[in-house]
């Protein structure tokens, strides 16, 4: 998917500030300083707000004192006037603009005292920049009546909207809220720590962009709720990889033997070329290191990973980003190339979907 132009709401909060007027001129919206609890109750038994009739003079210079910060202003919030006997209760007199001093706008900064709510914004963003058909999820349908509400109130251009069902995953949180949890909360690194079900902690993990497309395409665009396993996602990503990933070997540094082999044609370190991948000669060839001493000058610790592993010599020629299979082991992403012996190579291991692990290393880091 190709954007025309890529835009941000933010962008447009002089002309949402604008339509916010024009609602107050018509009649169709009002400033509320009712507290937010009471306000919580009332909407849900239909009880109206004392100042829901409050007159269009009133209600915009408070408006303007809101956008201003002024402390007269302060505890209000703006309110669309629909109806608050609706069924649906997402009608009943939602909040459109609410003031938030303390924070500063990550774009904008401090320059505005007051932003339009996600509900406000969006049908007046779509409309204003042409979109014709807007896809949300079924988690929103509630509110689908809402937002034509005000593209009618504004007497805006019609937005077809499209609902598909939201992507869920067994035993996973998804919700950008939840996540923002654990970051805060110091329990990952970040938004792409490879644990994380974001778009940036899959990739990091090793997931490809083709992997991903072509997963996200196989699901469609049901309607359908379900919870996804696991398995088929890193499944789908390992047949993309598998071609292209060059073969290393690797093993357990708390369980690596040494071994002596006397009576070689050769003393020090000699190479043999072997093929990155059986299948694949376009990799070209990895050279073997088969040495008769200093064997210890030659370990490559994992430091941030759960185990140490002792690989190929050609793991050092690895880049971030890369993509490899370490034979009998499984995938691996290369999160940072070897660059001395004090940093060395780190990998992630890529799930492929199986149950059952190849062998101890790959067990250890499995996908929980």
């Amino acid at each position: 998917i190709k954007p025309d132009v890529v835009t941000y709401t933010s962008d447009s909060f002089p002309i949402i500030i604008e339509y916010a007027r024009q609602l107050i001129k018509a009649g169709l919206g009002y400033m509320d300083n009712t507290a937010q609890e009471t306000m919580r109750e009332e909407r849900m038994v239909g009880i109206e707000s004392v100042h829901r009739n409050a007159s269009v003079s009133t209600n915009l210079a408070l408006f303007d004192k809101l956008l201003a910060a002024d402390p007269a202003a302060a505890g209000y919030c703006l309110r669309g006037k629909i109806d608050m006997q609706a069924k649906n209760k997402t009608l009943r007199d939602p909040v459109f603009f609410r003031a938030n001093v303390k924070d500063a706008h990550h774009r904008t900064g401090t320059k505005y005292k007051a932003y339009p709510t996600y509900d406000f914004a969006c049908p007046i963003v779509d409309s204003t920049e042409g979109v014709t058909h807007a896809l949300r999820t079924t988690e929103y349908n509630d509110r689908d009546a809402q937002y034509q509400w005000v593209l009618q109130a504004l007497q805006l251009r019609p937005v077809r909207i499209h609902a598909f069902a939201r992507m869920n995953f067994v035993h996973s949180v998804l919700s950008k809220r939840k996540l923002q949890w654990f970051v805060d909360h110091g329990h990952v690194a970040g938004w792409n720590d490879p644990r994380f079900p974001t778009v940036q902690g899959v990739l990091r993990r090793g997931v490809t962009v083709e992997g991903l497309r072509e997963f996200i395409i196989s699901q469609g665009a049901s309607r359908r709720i379900t919870d996804m396993e696991w398995d088929k996602f890193w499944t789908i990503n390992k047949k993309v990889i598998d071609p292209i990933a060059p073969r290393f070997f690797a093993l357990d540094a708390t369980r690596a033997v040494r071994v002596t082999v006397h009576g070689l044609p050769f003393t020090g370190v000699q190479g043999f070329p072997t093929a990155l991948h059986p299948k694949n000669p376009n990799l070209g060839v990895n050279m073997k290191r088969l040495e008769s001493d200093n064997f210890q000058d030659h370990l490559t610790p994992v430091t941030r990973a759960e185990m140490r592993a002792i690989g190929d010599h050609g793991l050092r020629n690895l880049k971030t980003g890369d993509v490899i299979q370490l034979e009998r082991r499984g995938y691996f992403r290369v999160d940072q190339p070897f660059l001395s012996k004090d940093r060395p190579l780190v990998l992630f291991m890529i799930p492929d979907g199986k149950q059952r692990a190849m062998s101890t290393l790959s067990t250890n880091l499995a996908h929980r």
